[in-house]
């Protein structure tokens, strides 16, 4: 899930996913948050949000993983399947990578689809006009047909949006709230 300050100062959140196109959460309307953030230290909010990144993105990991024990032969797939939370400290940017590793290095193939190759390497648009990959291997194959996608991470997206962008709400709510209260406190 991302986070970001808008040109209005408000921030903006989606998680994004290696696999498919970045599922974009805004958090608009919540004027107290908003101003709340505004008043607030850089470290403290980017603390409250990556908390609340942190603790909202298992639910799509969860959705993820479920849809890919549709497609399980070895289980790899699966088991891949990991969420990074990074923080661009430069432009106040936390995101949730949600997606397959490096153990698993075909699942966007599953999840986009791709051609059968026989003979050889497919030939790229770019191509190598040697008629040799570029490991200077094997010619150039043949396209004997296309297997369709099968989506798993699109699908999660769309399934828990709903519920990742209400709880990635309340979550910043309660972490206001409470590095509010721990200020008072200690001032």
């Amino acid at each position: 899930m991302a986070q970001q300050r808008g040109a209005d100062g408000r921030f903006l959140a989606g998680p994004k996913s290696p696999a498919a196109p970045m599922l974009d959460v805004t958090i608009a309307g919540i004027d107290e948050l908003n101003e709340a953030f505004r008043q607030m230290p850089e470290n403290i909010v980017q603390k409250i949000v990556r908390r609340a990144v942190k603790e909202t993105a298992p639910i799509f990991e969860w959705g993820v993983k479920r849809n890919a024990r549709k497609h399980r032969d070895t289980g790899d797939m699966e088991k891949s399947i990991t969420t990074v939370i990074k923080t661009y400290l430069s432009n106040n940017y936390v995101y949730a990578a949600i997606g397959p590793g490096g153990s698993d290095p075909h699942a966007h193939l599953v999840e986009h689809g791709h051609r059968i190759v026989r003979g050889g390497t497919a030939k790229r648009s770019s191509g190598h006009k040697t008629g040799m990959d570029r490991r200077g291997k094997r010619g150039m194959g043949a396209t004997t047909g296309f297997v369709p996608p099968h989506p798993f991470v699109r699908p999660a997206e769309d399934a828990h949006k709903a519920v990742v962008e209400r709880l990635l709400e309340l979550k910043l709510l309660q972490g206001t709230q409470a590095e509010l209260e721990r200020i008072l406190k200690a001032g």
